[in-house]
């Protein structure tokens, strides 16, 4: 037992220090970005990896103001929260559907839902510019809401999918020969079971509605609709950037999605797995 506990060692403690370096890998950006936000731009070029003289927080407060964060913040979360939930109620009914209940055809529909990942936002960007302007939603933060659900829907109809596989039919079937529709099923039983699914494209959508730029940048023309990522172009002028409240506005950006990730943790991973390994 002790000789085999000396082999299996090494490899233990290579597995702790990959993990480690995984870890230093993913935080440094972060920690670089938070220093650097308290340097100016000369002290940032002549050594971006120094460490700032002093900690004034106001690079903070001046960047806020100079952003408009408090508009753009608003205008991010409204999109996102908005765009979470249509692609969380569309897509885990469509996986419902598709997984659960004997619907005509679903293979197919599936099989349609699945061909849908090819299409990216990028080339569609130029109709989807003209459709929204035909129908008035151009420079309206419903335009960024409406395009990101759609495309989003397709990876989280698989995503829910796989997850709806572990509910056992004879629950359902059971649940049909009491009386219970098929909506009551779904909150009272397919719900709870696949909290790890839900969390997991919540999480997921969010962080990318979060992030979108380009949609953003292109639908919503306005100053007072900018979203976060739009906001950031008042830091750059024609001959140079202001790299440390550029920094500012992106450390406090991470901070809702952050903060999500924390509550939700428990169920990211679980929830993940299922729609990969079953999906």
């Amino acid at each position: 037992m002790e000789k085999r506990t000396w082999i299996k060692l090494p490899g233990k403690l290579f597995v702790k220090l990959f993990i480690a370096i995984l870890v230093i890998v993913d935080i440094y950006p972060i920690i670089w970005m938070f220093l650097n936000s308290f340097r100016s731009n000369k002290d940032i070029y002549s050594n971006p990896i120094g460490f700032p003289s002093a900690f004034d927080f106001s690079v903070f407060t001046e960047a806020w103001a100079k952003a408009d964060f408090g508009r753009a913040f608003y205008n991010s979360i409204y999109i996102a929260v908005f765009q979470v939930t249509l692609i969380v109620l569309v897509s885990s009914l469509a996986a419902y559907s598709i997984t659960i209940l004997n619907v005509k055809g679903k293979h197919l529909i599936y099989t349609f839902i699945v061909s849908m990942q090819v299409v990216s936002g990028q080339i569609i960007l130029i109709p989807l510019f003209g459709l929204l302007k035909d129908i008035g939603l151009l420079n309206n933060l419903w335009a960024n809401i409406l395009t990101g659900a759609a495309l989003g829907l397709p990876l989280s109809t698989m995503i829910f999918k796989g997850g709806f596989q572990s509910i056992p039919m004879d629950l359902y079937e059971s649940a049909v020969m009491d009386g219970c529709t098929d909506f009551r099923f779904f909150l009272k039983m397919v719900f709870p079971l696949a909290k790890p699914t839900f969390s997991s494209v919540i999480i997921y959508h969010a962080l990318f509605s979060w992030n979108e730029y380009l949609f953003a940048l292109t639908f919503l023309r306005s100053a007072q609709n900018r979203t976060i990522t739009t906001a950031t172009q008042v830091f750059f002028t024609q001959w140079q950037a202001n790299w440390t409240q550029l920094f500012a506005i992106l450390c406090l950006a991470l901070i809702p999605i952050f903060l999500l990730y924390i509550f939700m943790q428990k169920y990211f991973i679980t929830g993940m797995l299922a729609g990969a390994v079953k999906g």
